[in-house]
């Protein structure tokens, strides 16, 4: 069946706002980072060599001003893995620290990040549309074609499996009321929290939404509370969060004075009565909004969508020099599931929402779709089973849980109206410190499943993953400092192995001297034929693609033993690390037995376990891997 002459067939269909991204493998709908990171991870891993579509002549459109405006230490880390890092850091303010002021008294001051954890051990307080500027130029670098403004009309998925393009899809061209008919593999609903793909699915969105209100606005203040940093003031009046940004704009977050009942009066929220509300949640401190560049409030829902009804009306209502108006709801909610047939997913607003309090809406929606991106990577390579995706509930959703969790405890403390005598500073610095690992995104953690094995349940018969270490498989594997014996330089771990879509085994060899046997031995089984590095990886140790990198890491190694490391196999194309304690100690390895660890794709520990155990890598990769001699 075809429309107006078209069918087209793509690999996964991600259905998101009335915009609409494409490749041959890829229709996207939407303009939002959640979405333009799956593109973009795709595009850089998956296909580099495709065609494009020809480019439409109005390619980009200026984003909208406001919204998410705070990445967090893993965000950046995997920005900076795709080199994207560079433009926020360059624009953007780094806060590491945040005070709270009841009634004008500071507490002490409560870290972002822990220190040291991460080479981005802050946030970076910069707008979303950075972001989304950085992301479009670089889908334009691979030709991906931006086409707008385009909506979806129906959605529909084959129950029967063996179908090879499950999913089909309506698309109207909103200019040429043109309609397509796409078929797809998969699909992904990013379409924001109304989003219309979870609600065709049947999919149920779970929790509350607040009648408390919010106003939030970015100016130039006039205020006498010191240098810019990031503070929250709490006073019998209400809440005000202080967010310093680029160029000595600040954002402010200032909690009205009576709750919010009724569309009307949720309506009734100017910018005047924000301002007013701000400068009595300030005091005993001044405030003046000078030059007001944006606004909205936290209050209803009827506009939410306003920004993309189109381009030409897009382009009419907003500009980076005026203020700009719409309404946004408060609350939290997460869906019941976030796939349907593992071929249709959601992600980012479309599975989980929550106050802007923690800033957690933009770093876990594009968490989602790194997730994701990877996996699906993988499966479209050929070298992944589709059994894969069904990891992406299983650990997303749980995060997204504990992220609703921790905001319902931060936004019921922030706006609590707190007397003099109030035990706010401690209750929400309690809460706010607890959190600071998970907050950052370097504190996330899996539950064991197919890709995280921890014991032998799940399927697993042996018990060398029972390892008993300083780190556990679902935690992210922790950075350190070594040499590398190639140029001698000093480098961080987590350097050495960017997120491109490879599985890092990371051979923690101890002290050579004490674990040469098990090395050798290890090095001897990589030969075999039945080992996973050759099932699973290629069959020498040639790109492309590699699914596999060794980096074997010694304990205070000199001269003779790089030589005798670099003679192993799984040192033939890749760098010898000499560790002076550092990274041993991080991960609980003893240096006379040594240890692997298996890093996911993602940054993320797979499986943990002793050196002289490593046949057990056999039975791990083999529970979601293709074999070689398998793939089409």
């Amino acid at each position: 069946t075809t429309l107006c002459g078209k069918e087209l067939r793509y690999e996964f269909l991600v259905s998101l706002d009335p915009f609409l991204f494409s490749t041959p493998h890829l229709y996207q709908i939407g303009h939002c980072p959640v979405r333009i990171l799956v593109i973009c991870y795709y595009i850089f891993q998956m296909a580099p060599n495709s065609k494009i579509r020809p480019p439409s002549p109005d390619i980009l459109t200026e984003p909208a001003p406001g919204r998410a405006g705070a990445f967090h230490s893993r965000m950046m880390e995997i920005l900076a893995s795709l080199g994207l890092e560079s433009e926020l850091l360059r624009l953007g303010f780094r806060a590491t620290h945040f005070t709270t002021y009841t009634n004008g008294v500071p507490a002490s001051p409560v870290r972002f990040a822990p220190k040291g954890a991460s080479e981005f051990d802050f946030t970076v307080l910069v707008g979303q549309v950075h972001l989304e500027r950085v992301l479009i130029e670089e889908l334009a670098k691979h030709g991906v074609v931006i086409e707008r403004p385009v909506t979806i009309e129906s959605l529909e998925v084959a129950e029967e499996e063996g179908i090879e393009y499950r999913v089909t899809a309506k698309l109207r061209n909103l200019e040429t009321n043109e309609l397509e008919l796409v078929k797809a593999k998969y699909a992904i609903g990013c379409d924001g929290a109304h989003s219309w793909v979870r609600k065709r699915l049947g999919i149920s969105f779970v929790g509350e939404t607040t009648t408390i209100a919010w106003g939030v606005f970015e100016a130039f203040i006039e205020t006498n509370i010191g240098d810019p940093k990031v503070r929250f003031f709490n006073n019998e009046h209400g809440g005000t969060l202080f967010l310093p940004r680029a160029h000595g704009i600040t954002r402010v977050y200032v909690q009205m004075s009576k709750e919010i009942n009724s569309r009307e009066e949720r309506a009734s929220v100017k910018l005047d009565a924000i301002l007013e509300q701000a400068e009595k949640n300030f005091q005993p401190f001044t405030f003046k909004a000078k030059e007001v560049t944006w606004w909205t409030s936290y209050v209803s829902e009827w506009m939410k969508y306003l920004p993309y009804i189109s381009v030409q009306l897009f382009r009419a209502i907003v500009s980076y020099e005026i203020a700009f108006d719409y309404k946004l709801p408060v609350g939290q909610h997460v869906a019941d599931r976030f796939s349907y047939l593992d071929c249709v997913f959601l992600a980012g607003d479309a599975c989980h929402s929550h106050s802007p309090t923690g800033g957690q809406g933009l770093n876990t929606g594009l968490n989602d779709a790194f997730n994701l991106a990877w996996k699906l990577s993988l499966i479209l390579k050929g070298v992944a089973q589709p059994n894969l995706l069904s990891t992406y509930q299983a650990e997303r959703k749980l995060i997204a849980q504990q992220v609703i969790d921790i905001d319902r405890h931060m936004s019921h403390y922030i706006s609590k109206k707190t007397p003099s005598d109030s035990e706010f500073n401690h209750k929400f610095l309690e809460v706010a410190s607890k959190n600071t690992w998970f907050n950052s995104g370097l504190g996330i953690e899996y539950d064991p499943n197919l890709i995280t094995i921890r014991d032998t349940a799940d399927g697993i018969t042996s018990n060398a993953f029972e390892v008993k270490l300083a780190v556990l498989a679902g935690q992210r594997a922790p950075d350190g400092f070594m040499t590398r014996h190639g140029d001698m330089g000093t480098v961080r771990l987590i350097k050495e192995m960017p997120l491109v879509g490879r599985f890092y085994v990371l051979v923690l060899a101890g002290s050579p001297g004490l674990t040469w046997s098990n090395l050798v031995a290890f090095d001897t089984y990589l030969a075999k034929g039945d080992s996973f590095w050759r099932r699973f990886g290629v069959s020498d140790s040639t790109v492309p693609p590699r699914l596999f990198n060794f980096l074997l890491i010694g304990v205070d190694i000199d001269g003779s033993q790089v030589n005798m490391l670099k003679s192993l196999r799984v040192a033939e194309s890749e760098q010898v690390y000499a560790d002076d304690g550092n990274v041993h100690k991080k991960y609980g390895v003893d240096v006379a037995k040594g240890a692997i660890i298996v890093v996911r794709p993602d940054g993320w520990i797979g499986a943990c376990i002793e050196l002289h155990n490593f046949q057990a890598l056999d039975e791990y990769f083999e529970r979601f891997l293709v074999e070689r001699s398998l793939r089409v």
